[in-house]
């Protein structure tokens, strides 16, 4: 199974962005805070890309959350 075929991308790229939203970010200030690319973030959101651990760590850093909030089902879809 292709990495961007995995629905587990999916869920994780779905709770990043609730998350994001719920705190009213663009996905470029998240990006930012987190110093990673837009694009980056974007292709993650999407679950397109997998994504390393430590990025994982930047991003619930630049949200304010538990690395183990990113795994949580989103409960709003996009």
């Amino acid at each position: 199974m292709e990495s961007a075929d995995d629905p587990r991308l999916l869920i994780l790229g779905g709770q990043i962005r609730k998350l994001r939203r719920d705190r009213d970010l663009s996905q470029e200030a998240l990006a930012d805070a987190a110093s990673i690319h837009r694009n980056h973030l974007g292709a993650i959101e999407k679950g397109r890309k997998a994504v390393g651990i430590l990025t994982l760590f930047k991003i619930a850093d630049a949200l304010g959350v538990a690395p183990a909030k990113l795994f949580d089902k989103p409960s709003i879809e996009n």
